[in-house]
């Protein structure tokens, strides 16, 4: 942007702020040129906002600007001998704004400041005169310039649109005091505190004065009047925008003790787990009283009984631990973590790997958090079956998923192992039939002869003989494993003719593995919808959500980060607020007789 300067007279700051409603009107006969000393923003009869900021003060010279759309005009104004006290402004004929200020005498003067906008949106010419100079516009060097219809665009300004502030320490006491926020693509800011304190004190009401900055190509100007937030904070408040700087003010209530949180994971890699984790700490951020360190084990067992003890020694209140094998020799390694955490009199919260009973209950403060195998399994069987009711009509629909028109939606089932993948192989099934058969319809699920068929000698599982949960392709969770499985399923099955009309699978990557290899038969492409066969998996990973956004997938059945993060978190404060690390439990699913407490699955998308 090319800048414009402009000499007057000055003696101190003054700026006024008016609305005026403009129509256009031809060019005027006089030049650009001349002094101004106060701030104007109108619209144009199109609605357009314009804005003149002028800025009058004490030497040296000070800098305003002159906006018309997306044109931008840098003014500089030196010397003189006006002194402006206070002044009216009100509109001249066409664009001509005529604003009268006080001299120091209180006699009034006139500035007529006209800006012609063509047709188009372009400056045609700005001119300025008044009672006593008649200096013109310069350049950059300080050359004359006549005309002003060249003037270069600036950029649109973008109005901020991130409310949240991000970066404010919620006080707690013995935190130190955030003096920045966190960066985002619209703003920057530094904070100051209240008796500028190194590390908050206990019992105390803080607050944070917020200076924001608006990045290049944005802007506050027009933002409602308290329109952020920060996390924390009981009250926020900031003036209406209108430049490229704003203040916010929050204020915090009274400080509370701290206590420190060490959370251990088996590896970070775990996506799931990552999820929780980020949840975790979103979530920590207004939770003042935990200060939270997080530790990755790299799923050694070794290292993770190393950082335990470490943290400990290093003076930790609450241990939050996801075991990296707590199955291994009946629990040794479980056992060990009660055994740290009770002598040093300190709470643990078990969390998504199961520990035993016996192992929870031998220390008073110890407990578990994880999710019901068995409900993954019901709740997938209940999505399955709310899809094929919800068709408005089954016997006109039917065609469109029972391919061969029987009664019998025949399935394929793609199984993990452990009792985990038994149990969601057999619930999904029987959830999905139970649901069936109480609406009425005659529809069933049944096997695929695509299945192999357990003949309960291979391990695979306790319910091999149940005559559901005998018939599945075994992955071993693995992807590669079930693409290749369902190459080969169809090698002799067809798709098309009522051999497969269904595909369930123990997790979401064998799902979505299963329909590449339909893709290349023209099956769950977002192509050709009409070639579809139905596809429910379990986990609700970022890859699984975008297939079923894209109707590739139907759905899949997960625990929410966030739950598992919220829970985890509530436990953690009734630490902080002096309590059983299991009180206030009452409104969980919690096992009888022992302290567990289990987060329910949700189903994806919610219209299931």
């Amino acid at each position: 942007m090319k800048a414009k300067h402009f000499y007057g007279v000055a003696v101190f700051v003054l700026v006024l702020f008016t609305a005026l409603a403009l129509t256009a009107c031809p060019p005027p006969d006089n030049g650009p040129g001349d002094p101004l000393s106060t701030t104007y923003r109108w619209l144009d009869g199109n609605g357009n906002q314009y804005e003149l900021l002028i800025t009058q003060g004490n030497l040296p010279p000070r800098t305003s600007e002159v906006r018309a759309g997306k044109y931008r005009l840098t003014i500089t104004l030196t010397g003189g001998d006006i002194l402006i006290s206070e002044g009216t402004a009100s509109s001249g004929s066409g664009n001509n704004i005529v604003f009268t200020p006080n001299n120091q005498e209180g006699t009034p003067m006139t500035f007529t400041i006209t800006i012609v906008i063509s047709g188009t949106g372009d400056i045609e010419s700005i001119t300025a005169t008044d009672e006593i100079k008649n200096i013109p516009f310069v350049d950059d060097s300080g050359n004359p310039v006549a005309d002003t219809s060249a003037l270069e665009p600036a950029a649109t300004l973008i109005v901020v649109n991130i409310k949240a502030i991000a970066g404010v320490t919620v006080p707690a006491a013995g935190k130190t005091p955030a003096t920045a926020i966190t960066e985002t693509a619209q703003y920057t800011g530094i904070v100051t505190w209240n008796d500028s304190p190194s590390i908050f004190a206990a019992g105390t009401e803080y607050t944070a004065t917020i200076v924001l900055t608006a990045k290049d190509g944005f802007t506050f100007n027009s933002l409602e009047a308290n329109y952020f937030t920060v996390a924390g904070a009981t009250t926020v408040t900031s003036p209406a925008g209108n430049d490229t700087i704003i203040t916010v003010i929050a204020k915090f209530p009274a400080t509370v003790q701290m206590i420190k949180v060490d959370v251990f994971w088996y590896s970070y890699a775990d996506y799931f787990l990552d999820t929780i984790r980020n949840a975790m700490e979103t979530q920590c951020e207004s939770l003042p009283q935990l200060s939270v360190t997080h530790h990755d084990a790299y799923n050694d067992q070794a290292t993770q009984i190393m950082q335990i003890q470490e943290a400990i020694d290093g003076g930790s209140q609450l241990l939050i631990v996801n075991m990296v094998n707590p199955w291994a020799n009946d629990g040794e390694y479980a056992q060990t973590v009660v055994g740290m955490a009770k002598e040093a009199d300190i709470p643990v919260i078990f969390f998504n790997r199961e520990i035993s009973n016996a192992i929870i209950q031998s220390y008073a403060e110890a407990c578990f958090i994880g999710n019901d195998a068995k409900e993954a399994g019901y709740r997938q069987g209940e999505a399955i079956a709310n899809f094929l009711l919800k068709q408005e009509n089954w016997i006109d629909n039917r065609s469109k998923y029972d391919l061969d028109n029987n009664n019998q939606i025949k399935y394929i089932m793609f199984k993990g192992i452990g009792d985990e993948a038994n149990w969601r192989t057999l619930y999904s099934v029987q959830e999905a039939n139970r649901i069936l058969t109480a609406s009425g319809k005659s529809l069933r699920l049944v096997p695929s002869s695509a299945n192999d068929i357990d003949d309960a000698t291979d391990g695979h599982g306790d319910y091999d003989n149940d005559g559901i949960s005998r018939y599945f392709l075994f992955t071993d969770w693995d992807v590669d494993t079930a693409k290749s499985l369902m190459s080969t399923a169809l090698g002799t099955y067809s798709l098309d003719n009522g051999d497969i009309e269904l595909i369930i699978s123990n997790f979401d990557g064998a799902a979505l593995g299963v329909i590449e290899v339909m893709n290349g038969q023209g099956f769950n492409t977002e192509d050709d919808p009409s070639k579809y066969i139905p596809v429910f998996g379990i986990d609700v990973t970022d890859p699984a959500k975008h297939a079923i956004d894209s109707d590739t997938m139907t759905a899949s059945v997960y625990i929410a980060p966030q739950s598992f993060a919220d829970t985890i978190l509530a436990l953690a404060q009734n630490v902080a607020n002096g309590e059983n690390v299991f009180a206030n439990t009452g409104s969980y699913n919690v096992d009888a007789g022992v302290k567990k407490l289990r987060v329910r699955y949700s189903i994806y998308p919610d219209s299931f």
